[in-house]
């Protein structure tokens, strides 16, 4: 996860001639984006991707993600049936309609 404001789009509304939006016309809004910019996004989305390309080649080696100072890691929650019998609770909405479907077939 990223913050937004660290995506390098810029101000949106200097580019085009529409300062606001009508929400209410229909179909899609075109803006103008400078080219500076969109060499910029581009540049930044596709070290974005590097870095995603890194870290998982990084997990398939070591089994396990590395994060940098102020990421916050993953948190496994172990999860464990306190009785057998809870599997079964799992399923318990479908058993009236089994019951139903097996009772439509020896009735008709």
């Amino acid at each position: 996860m990223f913050d937004v404001t660290d995506v390098p789009i810029g101000d949106l509304t200097a580019a085009s001639s529409l300062k606001t939006p009508d929400l209410k016309a229909k179909g899609a809004i075109e803006v103008d984006i400078p080219s500076e910019e969109k060499e910029t996004f581009d540049v930044w989305l596709r070290k974005l991707w590097y870095e995603k390309d890194e870290s998982i080649n990084k997990f398939f080696e070591t089994k396990t993600f590395e994060f940098k100072p102020g990421q916050t890691p993953a948190i496994d929650i172990p999860v464990e049936l306190r009785k057998k019998r809870e599997i079964l609770d799992a399923f318990c909405f479908f058993w009236p309609a089994g019951i139903a479907y097996l009772w439509g077939k020896i009735r008709g």
